[in-house]
C-alpha cells in the first residue's frame, strides 16, 4: 500500500529538530521514536521499513536543498571587495529566492510504501510509547501514518453549560 505525503510532512517526520543557528537538539524525530518503541512484530516491521524509505527520501530532499543553497549563496567580500575563500553569505534577495524555491519544493508530493496504523493499534502500546516519549505532537506530525479506525464515531459536540443545566432541569 502506498501513502502520499508532501516533502514537508516527510521532513517533519524524519528530521531531528534543529535550532536557527544549526545546532541539533537532543531529540528523536517522531518517526524514529515510533521505530524505537517495542510494538507488535508487524508494527515494528512496518515502522522499520517506513523509516528506511523516509530516510532515503529525506537524503534526496537534502541534496536538493543543498543545491538551492549553492544556487543562491555568494562569497563574502573583504573590506577591499575581494572574495574571501570558503566564506559564504546570502543577500536579502537571495534569501527570499531560496526560501520561495525551498517552500515550493516542500509542497511536492511523494509516495511511501507503508501500512497505516490506527490510534487503537498504538493505544495497546501506550506504556511502550511513553518510554520513548512519543506524544501528541508526534502523533499529529505522523497524521499521514496514524489514522482513526474505520468504525470510530465522529466526535460529539460539547454541550454548553446552559444546555446541560436545561437537560438537568427537564430530567428532574
Amino acid at each position: 500500500m502506498k501513502t502520499t505525503i508532501t516533502l514537508a510532512q516527510l521532513r517533519a517526520s524524519i528530521a531531528n529538530v534543529t535550532t536557527p543557528d544549526g545546532l541539533h537538539l537532543i531529540s528523536l524525530s517522531p518517526l524514529n521514536k515510533l521505530a524505537n518503541a517495542s510494538l507488535s512484530a508487524t508494527m515494528m516491521f512496518w515502522t522499520g521499513r517506513i523509516t528506511d524509505d523516509c530516510r532515503k527520501e529525506f537524503e534526496r530532499l537534502d541534496k536538493r536543498r543543498v543545491a538551492l543553497v549553492e544556487k543562491y549563496r555568494s562569497l563574502k567580500k573583504d573590506e577591499n571587495g575581494a572574495d574571501i575563500p570558503d566564506q559564504w553569505e546570502f543577500t536579502k534577495e537571495a534569501r527570499i529566492g531560496y526560501e520561495d524555491e525551498f517552500n515550493e519544493l516542500l509542497e511536492e508530493q511523494i509516495e511511501i510504501e507503508s501500512k497505516t496504523f490506527t490510534i487503537n493499534d498504538l493505544e495497546k502500546y501506550s506504556a511502550k510509547l511513553e518510554i520513548v516519549e512519543f506524544n501528541g505532537n508526534d502523533m499529529k506530525t505522523l497524521d499521514w501514518l496514524i489514522v482513526m479506525p474505520a468504525d470510530a464515531e465522529a466526535p460529539k459536540p460539547v454541550e454548553s453549560i446552559a444546555e446541560h443545566q436545561a437537560k438537568k432541569e427537564q430530567a428532574a
